[in-house]
């Protein structure tokens, strides 16, 4: 679970301290110049590391309810201005992700093993994509080597 602002009596202040120092407020979006994680910015209070941007909404919005995500309706993963963040649950974070095409794997169009993904040959579940020729290939193997190379008994 993320650390709040909040978890430090003088929280708010210090996160409204570090962000003043490294936001530059000259475009459309509030971006965050400092020290970055996975694109995100991040500074630390009191040896604690914090999101800029999960920061920056608590101090000028408030608590961020347990369990959600801040999003930005930007799309700017730097961008810590107030107006341009919200939150969201984490299936809202995942379909933003995937409506923005920053899925990595939804964009792939073959397995690992080379097979075409088509409506015939991909199978999702639980959210998943399988390759069903690796899937039958896979069931062959099981039963050989359970059965024995002869097939059926």
């Amino acid at each position: 679970m993320s650390k709040s602002i909040y978890d430090f009596p003088d929280g708010r202040e210090l996160a409204l301290a570090r962000l003043d120092a490294r936001t530059d407020r000259s475009g459309l979006c509030w971006l965050w110049t400092g020290s970055t994680a996975a694109g995100y910015g991040k500074f630390k209070i009191r040896g604690v590391q914090l999101y800029a941007h999960r920061s920056s909404y608590e101090a000028h919005v408030g608590p961020i309810p347990g369990g959600l995500f801040i999003l930005h309706s930007c799309d700017n993963r730097l961008c810590v201005k107030p107006e341009h963040l919200r939150p969201g649950t984490p299936l809202e974070n995942m379909q933003d992700r995937d409506q923005r095409g920053r899925n990595g794997h939804s964009s792939k169009t073959h397995c690992r093993n080379g097979h075409r993904y088509t409506k015939v040959n991909a199978q999702v579940k639980n959210g998943k994509r399988r390759c069903l020729t690796c899937k039958r290939a896979a069931a062959r193997e099981w039963w050989r080597k359970n059965h024995g190379a002869g097939g059926a008994r």
